[in-house]
């Protein structure tokens, strides 16, 4: 869940962690992300979160990656209403919020 600057920073720094120990061509190390929970689609935060953590995976590609190879993606869901919880939220994450 992008919910910080430094919440980002431990997600990539844990992802480079686990590519560091598991440097095979044939891998890709992803991150899964979301926002929290809103009452509204959009918060004035949500660009510059997302923004930072294209950003940092696009270094780590930077330095460990080639023009062939870009081992770290980032995969980010937008928020969905959830009619039921009446709430702007992950999409698929109705059944159980993913944290560390």
């Amino acid at each position: 869940m992008l919910a910080s600057a430094t919440g980002i920073a431990d997600l990539v720094e844990a992802l480079e962690v686990r590519f560091l120990a598991n440097r095979d061509e044939n891998l890709r190390f992803g991150l899964v992300t979301d926002l929290a929970d809103a009452r509204a689609e959009t918060l004035p935060e949500d660009e510059a979160l997302v923004s930072l953590a294209k950003k940092r995976i696009e270094e780590l590609n930077a330095r460990y990656g080639s023009p062939s190879y870009s081992p770290f993606l980032l995969l980010h869901r937008p928020r969905r209403f959830n009619p039921r919880e009446r709430l702007w939220m992950g999409y698929e994450r109705k059944r159980g919020k993913l944290q560390r």
